[in-house]
Formats: C-alpha cells, sequence, structure tokens
C-alpha cells in the first residue's frame, strides 16, 4: 500500500520559500521571469505553478504579504 503524506508542510515551506526567493529577485529585476524565480529558488517551474497560477498571482501574493506586514506593524 502506498502511503500519502498529509499536504501541508512541506508545501507551505516551499510556498514561503518561493516567496522569499521571488520577493529577492523581483527586487534586483523587476522584469524577473518565473523560470528565474524558479531557478533561483531550486525548484522546478512546474513546482512554482503548484503554489501559484502565474507571476501576476505570485506577485499578488508578496503585496499581500507586504500589506499583512504594515498592518502588524501598526497594530503593535
Amino acid at each position: 500500500m502506498r502511503r500519502r503524506h498529509p499536504v501541508g508542510g512541506t508545501r507551505r515551506r516551499t510556498g514561503g520559500a518561493s516567496c522569499d526567493v521571488a520577493r529577492e529577485t523581483l527586487s534586483a529585476d523587476p522584469e524577473t521571469t518565473v523560470d528565474d524565480i524558479a531557478r533561483a529558488a531550486g525548484i522546478a517551474r512546474r513546482t512554482l505553478y503548484g503554489h501559484f497560477a502565474g507571476r501576476e498571482d505570485l506577485v499578488n501574493a508578496l503585496a499581500e504579504e507586504a500589506v499583512e506586514s504594515l498592518r502588524q506593524a501598526f497594530v503593535e
């Protein structure tokens, strides 16, 4: 019987790491492609697309993180 791993842990870590790398690469070059981000993160492009529908979705996720960070800063 094949063992199934729960969705979540590794998937969340990979998505989070992808956001970190995307933030860095996009800061250095706003024209960075999804291929460039995946390569810099050390993951397959397909893996990145498993977390984000595309470049726009990834950029929107980064913007949402920034908004949430600002919101938390004001709360504190």
